[in-house]
């Protein structure tokens, strides 16, 4: 037998020790009865459920916990939102100072160049227009 013939992978199915090298694919392992719960087991608190609730999937809860949980995540949406808001103030305050700051530069540099000495030794601003936007960053 040629070697071409042992290295020809154009087989559209793999081999079982083409598949071994691999390893690709879903790996099948046993589980033990200690990794599986119990069907009236309340997944959030892992107890035998009290006053049971299901949601549409299948999933078994106490009524307890579940809106325990539900408190618990609404509570941590609200203080995340709380840190979202507080850090938006604080971004918009800093684009305030940096604003005043690039405003109060363009102010100082025009009157730099529109100042001009006059005779008497005294400084004489020149009749130009220039207006400035508060919209203008």
């Amino acid at each position: 037998m040629s070697r071409h013939s042992k290295n020809n992978t154009a087989a559209s199915f793999f081999t079982h020790a083409e598949r071994q090298k691999l390893d690709y694919g879903t790996q099948k392992q046993r589980l033990g009865k200690d990794s599986m719960r119990d069907f009236d087991v309340c997944f959030l608190c892992l107890s035998r459920a009290r006053d049971p609730v299901s949601c549409l999937k299948g999933h078994i809860s106490c009524k307890e916990c579940i809106l325990e949980n539900m408190y618990a995540q609404k509570q941590e949406i609200l203080r995340k939102q709380k840190l979202v808001d507080e850090q938006n103030v604080r971004f918009d305050e800093e684009d305030k100072e940096k604003t005043e700051k690039i405003r109060g530069e363009k102010i100082r540099q025009f009157e730099q160049t529109q100042a001009v000495s006059g005779s008497d030794g005294e400084k004489i601003i020149s009749k130009s227009i220039f207006c400035i936007c508060s919209a203008t960053v």
